[in-house]
């Protein structure tokens, strides 16, 4: 499940998006027009959307980013364009405090037992799957 790490820093701390500023609320939401086009940016794209340009307005996070991450580097440049600041500045200035006092429990299990778990997910989807196309 990608991006859970994202729902879980938006729990625990304040972003860059505040409440009220209708200018910054765009900036790091997008319509599922604008999504789709992200995940389709490639290197026959728009040549504005390079990772050359992108070490020239922001090269922290140019070198964050591997120079064929098209999607990550068109939307580092989408967010200065609508920001007009780098997208680094922006986390720079996001604050490290939490929202909340918390206890993050991290437990650990053994590599076998997630495996023998994880194969069982995967056959039961299978089987769920077949059924369906039985009927």
């Amino acid at each position: 499940m990608g991006g859970t790490h994202y729902y879980l820093y938006s729990l625990l701390w304040d972003s860059v998006v505040r409440e009220g500023d209708s200018d910054k609320a765009s900036l790091l939401s997008s319509s599922e027009d604008d999504e789709e086009a992200t995940h389709k940016a490639g290197p026959a794209d728009d040549s504005l959307y390079t990772h050359a340009r992108l070490k020239e307005i922001d090269p922290v996070m140019a070198a964050r980013y591997h120079p064929n991450d098209h999607r990550r580097i068109r939307r580092s440049l989408e967010i200065y364009e609508k920001a007009g600041k780098p997208q680094s500045e922006l986390f720079a200035a996001q604050s490290k405090e939490l929202k909340y006092r918390v206890c993050v429990l991290w437990p650990t299990v053994d590599p076998s037992v997630l495996d023998e778990r994880l194969d069982r997910r995967c056959d039961a989807m299978v089987n769920v799957r077949r059924r369906k196309d039985n009927n």
